[in-house]
């Protein structure tokens, strides 16, 4: 998912001021071109801004202006986990690398793996910049769900949602809820262009099922009033126990070596549901390629 190497050679560290506070937070950062895309690309769920990123290069070597952002760290914290002021800091993040680099303001694109992908959700519906398209891996939507599916799944995970919900005895579901994309209000219907990528296997050889994409596709259907676009019942019924054949001669790539058959797909003028022949993962090639298709680069 992410390289081993922690050479960040080319990139400047620094440090962004928190807004209304006096702390701050860590970004790789790189200017680019002037009039280039500003890629905003979110750690996953116990990474931080130190954390290794594929798609850092590839914006590199397009000349790209880049950010990667801590956004409070690791999802194991009360600051941290999608909470208020985590948005609030992928927000200061974007301020940030508008006001030190020259980016086409009209292409800014977010996008994110795991915990990446439920914040780049996060900032969907919450951002107080005007985004170009954002992109979610295999993102965890409902706390709630998750903190029980990882408890079956044995995992620690459910641990970190409950450090992060200040729980005390018992997960603080109100609290997990508030900080959940698939239960927030968007800010409003003004929504940039959305997808959702889920490797079929997810949930069985990997931690996250596809079940919290189909949700929040199905969520956003609900907000454009296309529910006639949304999952149905036996489609869902069907990805979840892997019941299901291709249903498109498609594949996922963008060269790298990184192509996968594509089992399913919803998409019209809001959003795309992707699933396809992987579990929880994130395809740098074929994302890069498609967030520059996305954004028109």
């Amino acid at each position: 998912m992410f390289f081993k190497d922690k050479n960040w050679n080319g990139f400047d560290l620094v440090k962004i001021p928190a807004r209304g506070e006096k702390k701050t937070q860590n970004a790789y950062f790189y200017a680019g071109s002037r009039g280039a895309p500003l890629l905003v690309s979110l750690h996953t769920w116990a990474g931080s801004y130190a954390q290794q990123d594929p798609l850092a290069r590839l914006a590199k070597d397009e000349n790209w202006n880049y950010i990667h952002p801590d956004f409070n760290g690791p999802n194991n914290s009360p600051d941290a986990c999608m909470s208020g002021a985590a948005i609030q800091s992928i927000d200061a993040a974007v301020s940030f690398a508008l006001e030190n680099s020259s980016p086409d303001k009209n292409k800014i694109a977010i996008a994110g793996l795991s915990g990446g992908g439920s914040a780049v959700l996060c900032a969907f519906l919450k951002s107080s910049y005007k985004l170009k398209y954002c992109m979610a891996w295999a993102p965890v939507t409902c706390l709630p769900m998750w903190h029980n599916q990882s408890k079956h799944a044995k995992n620690e995970y459910w641990r970190d949602i409950e450090k992060s919900t200040s729980s005390k005895g018992g997960l603080n579901e109100e609290e997990a809820k508030k900080r959940s994309p698939l239960h927030m209000t968007p800010k409003s219907k003004d929504l940039c262009y959305l997808d959702i990528y889920a490797g079929l296997n997810d949930g069985y050889t990997g931690t996250v099922s596809v079940l919290h994409s189909i949700l929040f596709y199905n969520k956003i259907m609900g907000c454009f009033n296309s529910a006639g676009d949304a999952v149905n019942e036996r489609e869902t019924t069907n990805l979840l126990s892997r019941n299901i054949n291709p249903e498109t001669n498609e594949y996922l790539w963008g060269g790298g070596g990184d192509k996968r058959k594509l089992f399913y797909k919803k998409e019209n003028s809001h959003a795309g549901l992707f699933i396809f022949e992987g579990a929880h993962e994130i395809l740098p090639h074929f994302a890069f390629s498609r967030i520059k298709k996305q954004i028109g680069a």
